[in-house]
């Protein structure tokens, strides 16, 4: 009689572990630099084990801190997409296409809730130059997919919870109106009444659409490298500079100002992106140099 095979079993495959749910916290530090009143932001697991410093000040350094978000978030995919130790890997350069701000947004998507840090100190003003989730949308929503696979490989993980978050990416734009709304009114100088005119209203909405879709270009250049990094920064700045001033210039061109306000305007606004460049290039300065921001660098 032929004896009997022996059956070798095949290798089995890995079983998927549970997908965890951990709490994290997002928090603003007051921070002195160029633009007064500004603040440093990080985010941290509940347990203060986990801290994503965004280059700077975290739960154990000293400061008064002020928690301005909170949620659960997909443990083990944020660790994928962006580890404490390695929050670069979310996709944010400091200073070339976002700021710490940008950082803790991105860190902030990967959640059960949509929370931000629109409630930190000058928020408005990282959004109105970086936008809410700094610049290449299509770059994080790659990052955020090929991050999704590579978790739900390990972890079970339904699908929709990836189409959840990539529609996060795209909720950005009432974010960006109110903060450039902020932007006109506390550096710009102009009254409530002139910007909550309808007419005024649709002009800025307008502005903030061509301004994404020009900055995205522009960073898809700098990506294939078309810009050095210097480059990039010049083209930004003179994006900003025409789309600002193409919105005063509706303003005047509808009689919602008249041609003394209007030169006041954008005096005003040169100043204002003269402030915020000078500030961001001295930070990102100080990370070359040291690898961490120091705010007593930047106090006037």
């Amino acid at each position: 009689m032929d004896p009997k095979p022996v059956i070798v079993p095949s290798k089995t495959e890995r079983m998927r572990d549970d997908l965890e749910m951990r709490g994290i916290e997002a928090y603003a530090m007051p921070s002195s630099t160029y633009v007064p009143n500004d603040s440093h932001c990080f985010v941290v697991s509940l347990d203060r084990k986990d801290c994503w410093r965004n280059y700077g000040r975290c739960w154990n350094d000293k400061g008064e801190k002020i928690r301005v978000a909170q949620t659960n978030a997909y443990w083990q995919w944020l660790n994928d997409f962006c580890p404490p130790l390695n929050y670069q890997k979310c996709g944010i350069n400091f200073g070339i296409n976002g700021v710490c701000h940008t950082y803790a947004n991105r860190e902030l998507l990967i959640g059960e809730d949509e929370v931000d840090v629109r409630k930190a100190m000058k928020n408005h003003v990282c959004v109105s130059i970086f936008g809410k989730y700094g610049f290449g949308l299509a770059q994080l929503k790659q990052l955020l997919k090929d991050s999704f696979l590579r978790t739900q490989k390990l972890v079970i993980m339904d699908d929709s919870l990836l189409d959840t978050v990539l529609k996060r990416v795209d909720n950005f734009l009432d974010d960006e109106v109110d903060a450039w709304y902020k932007v006109f009114l506390e550096y710009v100088a102009i009254i409530s009444v002139v910007l909550d005119n309808p007419i005024a209203q649709k002009a800025m909405k307008e502005m903030i659409i061509e301004l994404v879709e020009f900055r995205e270009a522009l960073y898809l250049k700098f990506l294939a490298k078309e810009y050095n990094e210097a480059q990039f920064k010049q083209a930004i700045r003179t994006l900003l500079d025409s789309k600002g001033k193409a919105f005063l210039n509706t303003l005047r061109t509808t009689d919602l100002i008249d041609d003394i306000a209007l030169k006041k305007y954008i005096m005003n606004y040169n100043n204002y992106l003269t402030l915020v460049f000078k500030a961001f290039d001295a930070q990102e300065r100080q990370i070359m140099k040291t690898g961490s921001l120091d705010e007593n660098m930047f106090k006037k």
